[in-house]
């Protein structure tokens, strides 16, 4: 799982056993525990620019949580990572 903080949350979830892929926007961050604990998943991948308040509630709910530059979730970023992956888009 992987959880972005904007004016909202943006959460993208993927099984790898099934190979299911969602993505989801919430309004609070009491939504997103609620999607933590429908989903359970074992690692949440956030920016490390997050709060430190909302770092350490998902770390009561997550038991990997690992915080990479920011930068990769800007939606440049993902253009250029699409690209990469699919050089048609």
């Amino acid at each position: 799982m992987s959880l972005f903080k904007g004016e909202k949350f943006g959460i993208a979830f993927i099984d790898v056993s099934t190979g299911e892929f969602f993505t989801t926007t919430l309004d609070s961050f009491d939504e997103v525990i609620a999607e933590i604990l429908k989903l359970s998943p074992v690692e949440c991948i956030v920016p490390d620019d997050i709060d430190a308040n909302t770092l350490e509630e998902l770390k009561k709910h997550v038991k990997i949580v690992h915080s990479v530059e920011s930068e990769r979730f800007s939606l440049e970023k993902a253009r250029e990572m699409l690209k990469e992956s699919i050089p048609d888009f």
